[in-house]
């Protein structure tokens, strides 16, 4: 059990830092986001969560499991649900960052007619998200913003440095928090956040 769990989860390291980068480069060079790639990010990202039922006997609960993504709210009503259901609610927990930014995305079309907030950033952050909580990809989604708005500035302020529509490329920004978010998951400057 153990070993393929192990196994698992350094394929699915790889595997999203692999498609991670891919995705950031495309995003830098040609402003694209390309269908393949967010379906192997988000296979890379619930990869561990398809091992869980392969020995079920000898894992803890799956409320207990670390970075499974059940919220602490619904774990009286986890203990007897089927295994699919909570893998269900894991994956629309793990949704939240992409609704943030999505919302976002819908608030920023109302007072511009200029598009910031493309829907292959939207799609990344949900592919990105599965797998996690919904904390950890709300925190994803501001540790994006914040590593993007130095460098929205230094782009403004050299000017010499433009995009063809003059925005910067976020998933390069997106591929980054999530990977801090991910590799430090209980580090302390989480506690400035709200949730």
């Amino acid at each position: 059990m153990c070993e393929y769990t192990e196994i698992a989860a350094v394929t699915a390291h790889v595997g999203r830092f692999a498609v991670m980068a891919r995705m950031s480069y495309l995003d830098v060079r040609f402003r694209t986001v390309l269908d393949r790639d967010l379906a192997w990010l988000a296979f890379f990202n619930t990869l561990p969560l398809l091992f869980y039922p392969a020995a079920m006997d000898a894992l803890p609960p799956i409320n207990q499991i670390p970075g499974c993504g059940i919220p602490a709210w619904l774990s009286p009503l986890t203990v007897s649900a089927p295994l699919w259901l909570l893998q269900i609610i894991s994956l629309a927990a793990s949704a939240c960052g992409a609704l943030f930014l999505f919302l976002t995305s819908l608030i920023l079309k109302c007072f511009s007619s200029k598009e910031y907030i493309g829907a292959g950033d939207i799609l990344f952050v949900l592919a990105a998200g599965f797998g996690s909580s919904g904390r950890a990809s709300l925190r994803m989604v501001l540790l994006a913003f914040v590593l993007a708005f130095p460098a929205s500035l230094i782009m403004k302020a050299a000017r010499s440095v433009r995009c063809a529509d003059g925005g910067i490329a976020f998933i390069p920004f997106l591929s980054l928090a999530s990977f801090l978010v991910r590799a430090f998951p209980e580090a302390s400057v989480w506690s400035g956040f709200p949730f």
